[in-house]
């Protein structure tokens, strides 16, 4: 049996081996905006010149992203923004960076299993947090805190709002485990993709203040585009 998390949208050759067709199913695979793509895309992908290799440094969607995140009380340089082929290859990618064989890892969990599956690709150890599972599945924040300190993982991460459960975290409690990982000389990584879905969310990019945080957003679920993968990470 293959342990890895199923990712994406249902697989084409699995519904061939069941005779179905896409376009006969309502897919509440994966949680994408109903909305559709925002007007433009497609004049924008049309323009494209197709003989051009692409810029590896991603210069003009970061510079793009900076604009449109930066405001009066906080400008964000492309120094401090990462592009990569969704939010999924940036979690691989931390994790191949920050993690190895005598290493650990701290999940927020029940949450989104490619985090498991890509800490354990490095071989090092995994530590599962668990929310409350009798009721709403809130996470003891203080004893977290604790385990960090006591436990001092090379790297933590939660994703806010979480993937299955979407409880959404306050910025006090997410500070908690940002001081906590100062205090241990811990990488916090903080999953945003779907951000976009809370009605009125704190704003997180104040959390870069902290040298130890990494924000990941992912722009395929808002924007309903994931057959683009695209996604992006902040941080010092």
């Amino acid at each position: 049996m293959n342990p890895r998390p199923i990712h994406g949208n249902i697989n084409p050759n699995e519904l061939r081996l069941l005779g179905l067709k896409q376009e006969n199913l309502l897919d509440f695979s994966a949680n994408i905006s109903p909305t559709g793509l925002p007007s433009g895309v497609w004049e924008a992908i049309k323009s494209v010149d197709l003989k051009i290799y692409p810029d590896p440094d991603c210069l003009e969607m970061r510079e793009a992203i900076s604009k449109h995140i930066s405001n009066s009380s906080m400008k964000i340089p492309i120094e401090r923004v990462f592009v990569g082929n969704g939010s999924n290859e940036i979690l691989h990618l931390i994790s191949r960076i920050k993690l190895s064989k005598n290493s650990t890892a701290l999940i927020m969990s029940p949450t989104y299993g490619e985090y498991e599956f890509a800490f354990r690709l490095t071989e090092a150890s995994v530590i599962n947090f668990n929310a409350n599972f009798d009721g709403d599945f809130k996470w003891d924040f203080k004893k977290a805190s604790n385990l960090i300190k006591n436990k001092k993982p090379n790297l933590v991460i939660i994703c806010n709002p979480n993937n299955p459960t979407g409880k959404y975290s306050k910025r006090e409690e997410i500070e908690i485990l940002v001081k906590a990982s100062l205090h241990s000389g811990t990488i916090l990584v903080l999953d945003e993709a779907y951000l976009s879905f809370v009605a009125n969310p704190w704003n997180s990019l104040s959390l870069l203040k902290y040298s130890n945080i990494i924000l990941v957003r992912s722009m395929t679920k808002n924007y309903a585009n994931t057959a683009l993968r695209l996604g992006y990470a902040l941080a010092s």
